[in-house]
């Protein structure tokens, strides 16, 4: 007889395995998480892009703003060059070439904006706008960059997504549409030519033909209907 305080083993329940359907919501739900993840993560590289470009931006303009020091004496120099040599030719470098290389970036940003907007004209033509204003605070050598006006672009484009979802399938349902009435009677029938006359088919000239009659005369006792004159339900 068994001991009371023996405890009797009892066997777990099995898990239910799940449905098709469950694995299919879940694998849904895994696909949107992942969608929405690529999504913040895109955005996230614009600001980021935005940012490093506008701080660039920022510690230029400040180094343009420190005064030059062009009083120094001979003694003056002399000592500094004994101090800092390294900081004294990159001050005298900056001040002879920077406003050559500021020159020589300023027309090649200029040349990247026109072959980008050519490249990208129908963008420019919707985004144009706004595409300069994001780029106008940034560096010249940041301007200067292709792959920063196409950075812009999608930036830009990222915060219109919706309209440009909506915009494309407009054009998908318009071209289904004109696909659609193009199509029509052009493979059984004839149609009308260039001249908007009646085009016979090839099955339809060799009826007229065996019953002895013109194109002409045959186009002539064809319904309405049949030359595509009456509108047809879709």
């Amino acid at each position: 007889m068994p001991d009371e305080k023996t405890t009797e083993t009892t066997a777990q329940p099995a898990e239910p395995t799940p449905s098709i359907e469950q694995l299919q919501a879940q694998l849904k739900e895994a696909n949107d998480i992942a969608t929405t993840a690529k999504s913040d993560a895109d955005q996230a590289k614009r600001y980021l892009v935005d940012l490093v470009a506008r701080m660039g931006q920022n510690e230029a303009d400040s180094r343009a703003n420190q005064p030059v020091q062009t009083d120094a004496t001979p003694e003056e120099l002399i000592q500094e060059f004994k101090d800092n040599p390294v900081g004294l030719l990159d001050r005298h470098f900056a001040a002879r070439m920077g406003p050559i290389l500021h020159d020589h970036l300023e027309t090649q940003a200029k040349m990247i904006r026109q072959a980008f907007i050519r490249d990208n004209k129908e963008a420019w033509d919707e985004f144009g706008g706004e595409v300069d204003a994001f780029m106008t605070p940034m560096s010249m050598s940041t301007k200067a960059k292709p792959e920063s006006w196409i950075e812009g672009l999608n930036y830009i484009r990222g915060k219109h997504v919706d309209q440009l979802v909506e915009k494309g399938m407009k054009k998908k349902e318009e071209d289904e549409k004109r696909s659609l009435l193009e199509g029509r009677g052009s493979s059984a029938g004839g149609g009308l030519n260039g001249k908007g006359r009646y085009r016979l088919s090839d099955d339809q000239k060799s009826a007229a033909k065996g019953f002895g009659m013109t194109e002409e005369d045959w186009v002539k006792n064809m319904l309405p209907s049949e030359k595509g004159e009456t509108e047809e339900p879709f």
